[in-house]
């Protein structure tokens, strides 16, 4: 081999060198953003629980006060047929409330609670939508609206079309009392 060829050899084999060393560092400055980033998510993670431990209390009292308060309604079918019930009996109760849909949802499965969801869809008059609304939510009822949506209905601007969510909570797999 030549003077000339071995030093071609050696540019060579140093160019393949600082290839692969380059190809290493970046390799490893990736590596090493990514660690960053799962530190920055579980000191994040930390800061929530920290929150939350924070307010063992409230959940304790929380966790007290539901065992000495258990919702009335026991089991599913009970839940969904009485929700059903409750708004249209509700409705009832405010006049110029029309349903143009009202449909049980699946159970929820909960920790505690089960839940189960009805969606409605109603117009009426303003005046006796938000009243309706209110009075389906009662918290010492287990009951709660998760949406509520209230738009103006184009053909009649005093009445309004409401969409919502009301969700109930009952015991979990209770027997019927």
């Amino acid at each position: 081999m030549t003077p000339r060829e071995k030093f071609l050899l050696a540019l060579f084999g140093g160019a393949v060198f600082l290839m692969f060393t380059l190809g290493l560092v970046l390799w490893s400055l990736r590596a090493h953003t990514r660690a960053e980033a799962k530190v920055a998510e579980y000191e994040n993670l930390l800061l929530d629980y920290d929150v939350v431990l924070q307010d063992k209390a409230l959940w304790s009292e929380l966790k007290d006060w539901l065992a000495s308060h258990p919702p009335a309604v026991k089991t599913e079918q009970s839940a969904k047929t009485d929700l059903v019930q409750l708004v249209e009996q509700t409705a009832l109760r405010h006049p110029g409330i029309r349903f143009t849909r009202m449909q049980p949802g699946e159970v929820e499965p909960g920790a505690a609670l089960d839940s189960i969801t009805v969606s409605l869809v109603c117009e009426g008059e303003e005046k006796s939508v938000i009243p309706f609304l209110y009075e389906l939510t009662k918290a010492e009822s287990y009951r709660a609206l998760g949406f509520v949506r209230l738009r103006a209905l184009p053909q009649d601007k005093s009445k309004v079309l409401c969409e919502a969510r009301l969700t109930q909570w009952f015991q979990k797999g209770g027997a019927e009392s």
